[in-house]
């Protein structure tokens, strides 16, 4: 991490599974936060995961919106979503963070056929909207490098 303010991760659907998470209802330990008191990141976790996770994001967009403040949502996209939602929230300049596509603790897999839900999903789908007038996509062995170039 940066530092800055570091919590512990939790993870709150299900039970404590991977290295580093913690029980959600523990309070969370603070390192370096009088450096830089007023920074924070606020993130809904696992939207998508059961119903009326994308209402309490959306009741929570005019108390930040009213403060001048962003939020970010990591979605699962095999869970059922509000895409209109999650559109509308990345248009108002809030960030969708990546997440997994099924939410799979893979550490605890020795099933291979059990770690692919989705075999018909796409395994990459990019879409780029930017206005470069070039774009690369590189994957070598397990790692995938962008590059857009020019200007529109």
């Amino acid at each position: 991490g940066n530092n800055v303010a570091q919590f512990p991760a939790s993870d709150v659907v299900g039970a404590v599974a991977g290295v580093g998470n913690v029980s959600s209802g523990l309070a969370p330990v603070v390192r370096n936060f009088n450096t830089h008191p007023a920074r924070f990141s606020f993130t809904v976790d696992d939207v998508g995961s059961s119903a009326g996770t994308e209402d309490y994001v959306n009741s929570l967009l005019p108390i930040f919106s009213s403060r001048g403040l962003k939020l970010n949502a990591a979605v699962v996209p095999s869970y059922a979503v509000d895409w209109d939602s999650v559109n509308n929230w990345y248009g108002a300049g809030h960030e969708i963070d990546s997440h997994s596509w099924s939410h799979q603790y893979y550490t605890t897999n020795t099933n291979p056929q059990a770690a692919t839900p989705y075999p018909n999903a796409p395994a990459l789908d990019l879409r780029y909207t930017g206005s470069g007038t070039a774009a690369t996509v590189t994957i070598a062995g397990n790692v995938l490098s962008t590059s857009v170039t020019g200007a529109a």
